[in-house]
């Protein structure tokens, strides 16, 4: 098994259908905060970094609200986001693809056809 980078690029188009963005493309989710009038950053959809297609969701944890599972802890930073922990893209009950979200760059494991996976 390799280590495979695919950038996370944010989609900034208010457009509800994903008009052709790359592997790993990326939006903000975000929730009103109930101190300002201001939105703030929950989490992030994906579209899965391996080049399928499918949507994926991830939420972050927020101060004063318990904790779901899964929860990610995300570093703040719009530009080159990371977040941990390991994510796991599920697919028909099945784990799709694994890696996580560094640096603004999804760094995935590539299985080989001979390799068996630990699902």
């Amino acid at each position: 098994m390799r280590p495979k980078r695919t950038p996370a690029v944010e989609i900034t188009v208010l457009n509800p259908v994903w008009d052709g963005p790359n592997p790993g493309s990326f939006k903000w989710l975000r929730a009103a905060d109930e101190w300002s009038s201001q939105q703030t950053i929950v989490g992030m959809q994906y579209l899965c970094p391996c080049g399928c297609a499918t949507l994926g969701e991830i939420r972050f944890a927020r101060f004063g609200e318990p904790a779901r599972s899964p929860t990610y802890k995300w570093n703040g930073n719009r530009e080159y986001p990371s977040i941990e922990p390991t994510l796991f893209h599920i697919v028909a009950g099945k784990t799709h693809w694994s890696g996580r979200l560094e640096h603004g760059e999804w760094v995935g494991i590539v299985w080989s056809d001979d390799e068996e996976r630990n699902d």
